[in-house]
């Protein structure tokens, strides 16, 4: 049972094959009495039913879509005066009430985002480790130190922030950095972009701005189920094996530190 009291919004982003399992996902959700309403961003028209509202994008699976929710709560904030923690997710990662509830129970003030561990059904235990960058999890790189918008629960003292306290996913994740990134997959060479780590990012930023900002992961394992097809786990493989690299150099360019990062990250069980 929620014991704090306060109201969440879901987001997620798909597309068009994705719609109606992200809809009817939100619609059983939705019956939770702390969920407000949720959000999802698609290409079709912008629209509002039975709480949920669709945000229109030319593509809504990119990596700072989630930007455009971000914006509209503002906006909503403006006319009625709510403000809500904002829970991002992927249609494919396995949750329930109770691991809603966790989160929300560790939200408070200076706590920018709180997420969990989450296990695909795609690597083996020698990739995890391989992408990963360790042996073990408290070993692997930043990027797998840092809740994902995979599925993460945010603060809303950041979602309505403003200057230095505003979330910001940037646009400079899409994939629009200079040079190309090589990774090795499934014992290939295959070159790919500097792309995705939004939430990393935004995470290293808000720190920059403030050291005494935090940031929780919760030390318990989510499922993340991915399709069986081969080319979305292709892309899966190859979005997983160039986080650590993509994050370092996001945090690099921008003169943020990786280490001030890693030490702003609570473990909690």
């Amino acid at each position: 049972m929620n014991t704090i009291g306060e109201k969440i919004v879901l987001a997620t982003r798909t597309d068009q094959d994705g719609l109606k399992e992200c809809v009817e996902k939100i619609e059983r959700l939705l019956t939770f009495g702390y969920i407000a309403k949720g959000y999802i961003v698609y290409k079709g028209d912008p629209k509002i039913e039975n709480n949920i509202v669709f945000v229109h994008d030319d593509n809504p699976t990119r990596e700072s879509a989630f930007q455009l929710v971000i914006d509209s709560l503002q906006d909503d904030f403006k006319n009625s005066g709510n403000k809500y923690h904002l829970l991002t997710f992927s249609k494919e990662v396995e949750f329930n009430s109770g691991n809603i509830e966790k989160m929300l129970s560790e939200i408070e003030q200076g706590i920018i985002v709180v997420g969990y561990k989450l296990c695909d059904n795609v690597l083996s235990e020698r990739e995890t480790r391989q992408f990963g960058g360790g042996e073990n999890f408290d070993d692997y790189g930043v990027a797998y130190q840092v809740p994902w918008n995979t599925y993460a629960l945010w603060n809303k003292e950041f979602v309505y922030g403003s200057g230095d306290k505003k979330l910001i996913f940037d646009k400079m994740c899409e994939g629009n950095q200079p040079g190309n990134l090589e990774v090795v997959v499934n014992g290939i060479i295959i070159k790919t972009d500097y792309k995705g780590m939004e939430d990393g990012l935004a995470i290293a930023r808000l720190i920059s701005k403030d050291p005494d900002l935090k940031f929780k992961l919760i030390d318990e394992i989510l499922p993340w189920r991915i399709d069986e097809k081969f080319e979305r786990r292709l892309k899966h493989k190859v979005k997983m094996a160039r986080k650590n690299a993509v994050l370092s150099h996001l945090i690099n360019v921008n003169g943020y530190s990786i280490d001030k990062l890693m030490e702003s990250k609570i473990k909690t069980k």
